[in-house]
């Protein structure tokens, strides 16, 4: 008898313990392809991204219209100056069409499978399936948006200041580049004014 609840005993202890490490495991098992996609559906990340680069888009064809000199419009016909603005706009278009979602969401998946345990994919899955966490989904490209609207004239007097900070500081070195290259230039043609028929040089 005290035999038999010895074995017992031992059964019961070993299956306790393969059981608490099966759970260790479990919870420090890598996040599998299927869970990290779980998480974009519940992301909306390619909606996500898809807004993003349609904001993206938008911002650059604004600066390109800000920065690019409107003189040159003057030496083009209305109908000239259209055909061009349909073709940006054209392209601005294929460029969103274009746009490697899938790629890219593909790229993602190995990186949050390398930072990620399931438990904690899980995890963050089932707060953005909750009612804050669908708010949070809801709102975040709409704030991306505003972000991006706000801090726009922000990024663009920041890099016109840049541009003339740079400008500034390479104008004086390319200005001594060329005076070099023309002292350089002068002294070569000086000296085969001054060599001889029949001197080598």
């Amino acid at each position: 008898m005290r035999h038999t609840l010895k074995v017992l005993s031992i059964v019961l202890f070993l299956t306790l313990a393969c059981s608490a490490q099966m759970t260790v495991q479990d919870k420090q098992a890598p996040a599998t392809r299927e869970d990290v996609a779980a998480l974009f559906k519940t992301l909306g990340l390619d909606e996500q991204l898809v807004k993003v680069m349609d904001v993206m888009v938008s911002q650059m064809r604004q600066m390109m219209d800000n920065n690019r000199d409107q003189s040159w419009k003057e030496k083009l016909s209305p109908e000239q100056v259209a055909r061009f603005d349909k073709e940006m706009d054209a392209l601005f278009a294929e460029m969103s069409k274009d746009f490697p979602l899938k790629a890219m969401m593909e790229n993602l998946i190995p990186i949050y499978q390398k930072h990620f345990t399931r438990e904690e994919i899980q995890a963050v899955t089932l707060f953005y399936s909750s009612p804050l966490g669908k708010k949070f989904v809801a709102l975040q490209s709409d704030m991306q948006r505003e972000s991006m609207e706000v801090n726009s004239q922000l990024i663009q007097t920041f890099a016109a200041t840049q541009q003339a900070k740079a400008m500034a500081r390479i104008r004086p070195l390319m200005e001594e580049f060329v005076q070099e290259m023309k002292k350089k230039s002068d002294s070569h043609a000086a000296d085969k004014t001054t060599d001889k028929p029949g001197e080598p040089k």
